[in-house]
């Protein structure tokens, strides 16, 4: 049996949410593979792949009712689309730039997840990624559009 419920909450076996891991983590390992060498000269890209593998993870554990670790999959996917070496908040990067369009969307996905499960309302607000969604569309304010593309 892979899971079970009682009519409020899913259980899931143990094994399952191991083979869970094992499919994210064989998945990431195929990013690395693929990327290789040119591993900086495509960062943003490999950023944006690794991102939506921990999304896909983020999207299953919150089928399965766990609602917590999903939310915090799904922060940290967003967040580590801004990385320091490739993407920079600030207005000498372009506000769509697609890293930036992809944190967007994740901000707004955890923002749906909150609005399914309030109890999640105080763990998202306080985050670090909301702190860096705050920042970001602080700073673009008065420069949306301008800029260039990493």
């Amino acid at each position: 049996m892979v899971a079970w419920s009682n009519g409020d909450r899913i259980h899931l076996s143990s094994e399952h949410l191991k083979e869970l891991n094992e499919d994210y983590y064989r998945k990431l390992d195929q990013i690395y593979d693929r990327y290789g060498n040119r591993m900086w000269t495509q960062r943003a890209e490999m950023l944006r792949l690794e991102s939506g593998l921990k999304e896909d993870f983020s999207d299953r554990l919150w089928e399965l009712d766990k609602h917590v670790q999903s939310l915090c999959c799904l922060m940290d996917a967003a967040v580590m689309l801004i990385d320091w070496d490739c993407v920079v908040l600030g207005p000498e990067t372009n506000y769509y730039h697609p890293n930036l369009v992809m944190f967007r969307m994740l901000i707004r996905r955890c923002r749906e997840r909150v609005e399914q499960d309030p109890t999640l309302k105080s763990l998202f607000m306080n985050s670090n990624v909301y702190g860096l969604y705050v920042e970001m569309e602080t700073v673009y304010a008065d420069h949306k559009g301008l800029g260039w593309v990493v």
